[in-house]
């Protein structure tokens, strides 16, 4: 019982950072890229829905890109969803190729889905980007 509190606060906290300051969000880090995901339609987001933003590295082509950094956020609020990524010193490299993407689960079903990833080389990473996403791709 005690352990579901200490989550239950924690995640609690977690949201309440998210709602309260959402422009307080910076990407922090070597490798890092803040952003922010959103969402063209009149549908509101269901409470808890998962948003799982992730970095591919893409530079093998004819390949399947190999997932570097991957963040979810149990969300509460409604767009524009916030964040800040990180790429592990250990996975990047300054001549790759890179792509950002995201997803949004709805009850345990991948509801909305990234347009167009946004790609780009390892030395010229973005400090920020928005990631658009689409309903049922």
């Amino acid at each position: 019982m005690r352990r579901n509190k200490v989550v239950n606060l924690s995640l609690a906290l977690i949201i309440a950072v998210n709602i309260a300051a959402p422009s307080a969000i910076r990407a922090h880090g070597k490798h890092a890229i803040a952003g922010e995901v959103v969402y063209s339609g009149l549908d509101a987001l269901p409470w808890h829905s998962k948003v799982r933003i992730y970095i591919e590295d893409v530079t093998a082509k004819g390949h399947p890109g190999i997932v570097v950094a991957e963040q979810t956020i149990l969300t509460e609020q409604q767009i524009p969803i916030k964040f800040s990524i990180v790429i592990p010193d250990e996975a990047f490299r300054p001549k790759n190729t890179y792509s950002i993407c995201a997803d949004i689960t709805v009850v345990e079903h991948v509801s909305f889905t990234c347009e167009q990833p946004s790609h780009f080389q390892g030395a010229s990473k973005p400090k920020y980007v928005r990631i658009r996403v689409r309903r049922g791709m």
